[in-house]
């Protein structure tokens, strides 16, 4: 008759809480990989920003609207720009499920989390003043207009050239140089 009480064994054991301890650590690794991936994508988008010419008019009153829509790791990033100052102008962060003013906006973050409008976001925005940004896969091949890419533990900018120029946007030539351009 087998002994169902009967205590595992120390080896059992042993293996159980090593696994327990490797399941944490890998969790652990894997979400500050997912922060410094957060962190680089966020700062190669400031750097970016600095090669940015907006269309006249579209920056008046000295304010740049940073919208985040949806959910994603890069928001706790991007939040932190709130009250700061790039390229003279005032930061001021947005959070919105969905977007659907797109004059509140002169450069709206995409997350995966909200990819299900992203056809419809393009389409409301395509012809705004509103610089389109994301780190959906093929996000710029299917009309945004910068895209971080993330392949081989790499991140590179990716600008559509088409859909920046449509919306007014001037983009400097050494961004251009420093990125993969979809013409």
């Amino acid at each position: 008759m087998i002994n169902l009480r009967k205590k595992p064994a120390p080896f059992s054991r042993m293996i159980a809480l090593l696994a327990l301890l490797s399941t944490c650590l890998f969790s652990h690794l894997a979400n500050a990989e997912s922060n410094d991936s957060s962190q680089l994508k966020a700062v190669i988008l400031l750097k970016a920003l600095k090669y940015v010419q907006w269309p006249a008019q579209t920056l008046t009153n000295n304010t740049l609207r940073v919208c985040m829509v949806g959910k994603g790791p890069i928001n706790r990033e991007l939040k932190t720009l709130s009250g700061k100052k790039l390229s003279g102008k005032q930061v001021h962060v947005i959070y919105y499920e969905a977007l659907k003013k797109t004059d509140l906006c002169h450069l709206a973050f995409i997350n995966n989390s909200a990819a299900h409008q992203f056809h419809e976001l393009i389409r409301l925005l395509a012809t705004q003043p509103v610089l389109t940004v994301s780190d959906i896969p093929a996000f710029a091949t299917n009309g945004g207009m910068f895209e971080l890419n993330e392949s081989k533990d790499r991140i590179r900018l990716v600008v559509n050239l088409k859909a920046t120029r449509a919306s007014g946007f001037l983009i400097g030539s050494q961004l251009l140089r420093m990125s993969r351009v979809i013409r």
